[in-house]
Parts: structure tokens; C-alpha cells; sequence
């Protein structure tokens, strides 16, 4: 983990533009203020590697606001979508004429390569888990569809579960150890099927949901290991598919992801 900022260290009229740096850093261009006035501001910035070339960021502030201009993102906007989890709080996000409230425990799937307007409504804490668009492997337009459309997934709540211990884990493990890019490769795919489960054109994404059948197979094992009615057969419901099919595919599943041990 890295501290990236406490605002606490530094006069309140600079904070906003240090916030602004940090953030323009991590993710592309980044305007951001407060509704409060300076000496009010109290952010701390955290940010942890994950494997390779994902990255981490978690943010707790009051009445923060971010922005990204459409001129500013044609300008040095970076192709990168990201997950964000709800750790407290209530955040609001406008895309557009689409307004998203995101509360404690929820996820939100976001292009932010695209301009958009964010706020926390009070205090609040939230992470992000920032991805490339080719870590998710199926066309933008798709995944931003579907990323509209995720609490109608039936892996939702599997997917919730695990971006709730993700910070908690990734702080744990060394940016460069084959855990972490484990790590990495599990998130990966966990969003991955939760965007194609979640797609409103099936045929496109078929394909997607069954390269990321084994992750998905393996987190409903971890999650549910020590219930009693545990089986292959629940297990093969829970992702949709039959209990031969589940089987089969643990059978033949060639993992590229590396050992965590």
C-alpha cells in the first residue's frame, strides 16, 4: 500500500489541486473540489499495485466532487474502466442524463475514459479496482451496456462479496509476488463473467461467460465452503449451468493465472 495523500499535511488552499494531481495521475484528467470550505477538506488517498498493471485506489473524504471534461479526456484521457466499491457512505454519479447512487456495499462499473461528474454525499469511503479495456475482452460498447444493468446479474452478489475483502487482500500481498497477479487475474475475470451475465445481447456475450466459468466456479466454492448443503449440483446452478457441464469444466480448465502458494 501507498499513501498517496493526507490533505492534513498541507495548507487548505492547496489541497483541491493536490487531490486534483493524484487523481489526474491514477486514472486521467481530474478536476476536483468540495463543497466545504478549504480548511474543512480531510482526504487520505490510498493506492495498492495489483499484479502486473492494475492498480487500487481507495479515497475517504467529505462532500468530495470529481469531474473529467470531454476536452480534457480527448486531450490525455487514458482507456481504462474501473469497479468501484461502496465502503461508506453515499456516493452520486452523472453520466450523461444517467444519475447513479451508489450506496454502501454496491458496485459500480464505469468508463473513465468518458466525462463524468462524481460526489459523495456527506461523508464517505469508497475503492476502485482500474482495469485496461483489453483486460475485459469484449467490445466497450457492450461491457458500458451491461455495466448499466449489473445489479440484474445473477453473479452480482457473488462478484459484491468478493470487491468486499479485495482491498483487505490486495494491502496483504506484495505488488510482485505471483499472489498478487493471481489476485489480479481472479478480479479480472470475476468482472469479466459479471458484465457478460449482466449483457442485455446474450450471443456476444456467450463467449466471455464461458472463458470465465472456472473463476466463476471456484469463487462459489470459496464463498460457500463451509455450508452443509454444498455440491456440485448447487454449485452448477448457482452459475447456470448443468452439473456434468461443471464437472467438465473444472476437468479441462487450463488456468493462465499464476500459483498463489
Amino acid at each position: 500500500m501507498v499513501l498517496l495523500l493526507d490533505t492534513a499535511a498541507l495548507p487548505p488552499g492547496d489541497r483541491d489541486d493536490a487531490l486534483s494531481a493524484i487523481f489526474s495521475a491514477a486514472s486521467g484528467p481530474t478536476r476536483v473540489t468540495h463543497a466545504g470550505p478549504d480548511q474543512h477538506i480531510r482526504n487520505k488517498t490510498e493506492s495498492w499495485n495489483v499484479g502486473d498493471h492494475n492498480t487500487i485506489i481507495r479515497t475517504a473524504d467529505t462532500d468530495l466532487r470529481l469531474s473529467r471534461s470531454p476536452a480534457s479526456l480527448r486531450a490525455s484521457g487514458r482507456e481504462l474502466f474501473a469497479v468501484t466499491y461502496q465502503n461508506v457512505g453515499t456516493s452520486v454519479y452523472l453520466n450523461g442524463d444517467d444519475i447513479t447512487v451508489q450506496k454502501p456495499g454496491e458496485l459500480l462499473f464505469q468508463d473513465i475514459a468518458q466525462s463524468y461528474e462524481f460526489a459523495f454525499d456527506g461523508p464517505g469511503d469508497n475503492f476502485s479496482f482500474l482495469m485496461s479495456y483489453d483486460d475485459i475482452g469484449m467490445p466497450i460498447a457492450d461491457a458500458v451496456r451491461a455495466g448499466r444493468h449489473l445489479r440484474s446479474s445473477p453473479l452480482y452478489e457473488l462478484v459484491q462479496q468478493d470487491f468486499a475483502t479485495l482491498g483487505t487482500a490486495a494491502a496483504a500481498l506484495a505488488p510482485d509476488s505471483d499472489a498478487s497477479a493471481f489476485l489480479a487475474h481472479a478480479t479480472i475475470e470475476m468482472t469479466r463473467a459479471l458484465l457478460a451475465s449482466a449483457d442485455t445481447t446474450p450471443r456476444a456475450a456467450r463467449d466471455v461467460l464461458h472463458q470465465t466459468l472456472p473463476t466463476t466456479i471456484a469463487a462459489h466454492a470459496r464463498q460457500h465452503r463451509t455450508a452443509p448443503e454444498l455440491s456440485a449440483a448447487r454449485i452448477a446452478a448457482m452459475v447456470g449451468i448443468s452439473a456434468p457441464d461443471a464437472h467438465r469444466v473444472v476437468a479441462e480448465r487450463d488456468d493462465p493465472a499464476p500459483d498463489s502458494r
